[in-house]
């Protein structure tokens, strides 16, 4: 299995996408640790590929540092090795095909959040986040400009600490995706679990792809029984004909998340109105454009 692993993988793709990671989006990091490893990057990712094929590689195991949220509370952020990063990327990789074409239907329409690049092929194989998130919140305000008279608004608890590792594996197995990636992601996946067979590595774009897949069957089913839902990673808004319609989508949400092991979050779960609703999306949007602009100005 290990030489047909390393034949599906394509290492120097995997590290273009994690070295725009690493400067993205690392929690931890070193000034020197890309120079280094580029100094014969040749030499490092053969290395890697031939302990995948001489079934030598063993993930190590996942560091987590606490990365501060608002109102005083902390997120896991997840700091793997670089020859783990690379791994995963070039696993996740192997299966970013059939993944694409399952999630396509959604990009844009339901899921706003690391929408996927048009080209699989490409190194920066998600979009825009900020955009993202713009039309996230354009299309809210046009559904409820459309008539919607109430918003649901709510969103999950520890999401990407919740996800189930079984489960996860088996919708790659469902797609199509390679079986020799998806075991290797397996032993890595279950390696860097905090509690066994739950959680994937947060702060990976890796991560973000798979947890859009496990969302997948979500977002399906919610636009099969007929409700218009928009999503953000764990965000989501459902927009309502009746305060008793969004109710119900409540009780039928967690049903479908509790067979997922995932919950909703109650204190962030709100049924507003839709003018209340609209104030508060507009508001986000507005302090989110304010961020923008000053990262940006920093950057210069």
């Amino acid at each position: 299995m290990s030489k047909e692993l390393a034949g599906l993988l394509d290492v120097h793709l995997a590290w273009k996408r994690l070295k725009h990671d690493i400067a993205d989006r690392a929690f931890i990091g070193h000034p020197y640790n890309v120079s280094l490893i580029e100094f014969d990057l040749e030499k490092w990712l053969q290395l890697h590929l031939h302990a995948i094929a001489n079934d030598t590689y063993s993930p190590k195991p996942m560091f987590i540092c606490d990365v501060p949220k608002e109102n005083g509370l902390i997120r896991p952020g997840s700091h793997l090795a670089y020859s783990d990063r690379l791994v995963y990327a070039a696993c996740v990789g192997a299966c970013f095909g059939e993944i694409h074409r399952t999630l396509k239907w959604s990009q844009g329409e339901i899921d706003f959040a690391y929408m996927l690049a048009i080209d699989a092929k490409n190194p920066e194989w998600t979009r825009d986040r900020f955009v993202g998130w713009k039309e996230f919140d354009r299309k809210s305000v046009a559904l409820i400009d459309a008539g919607a008279p109430y918003v649901v608004l709510t969103d999950i608890a520890a999401f990407y600490e919740n996800v189930d590792i079984g489960f996860l594996i088996s919708d790659l197995r469902a797609i199509g995706a390679p079986a020799e990636a998806v075991d290797q992601l397996s032993i890595c996946l279950n390696k860097w679990a905090q509690v066994p067979n739950r959680g994937i590595p947060q702060g990976q774009t890796p991560s973000d792809i798979l947890a859009k897949l496990y969302f997948n069957n979500i977002d399906r089913t919610l636009k099969n029984m007929g409700y218009a839902h928009l999503r953000y990673v764990d965000d989501i808004r459902v927009f309502c004909r009746s305060h008793g319609q969004a109710k119900q989508l409540l009780i039928e949400l967690s049903q479908l998340l509790r067979k997922r092991g995932l919950s909703l979050q109650s204190a962030k779960t709100d049924i507003l109105l839709a003018s209340d609703a609209k104030r508060k999306i507009e508001g986000v949007t507005s302090a989110l454009t304010t961020v923008r602009i000053n990262l940006s100005a920093k950057s210069l």
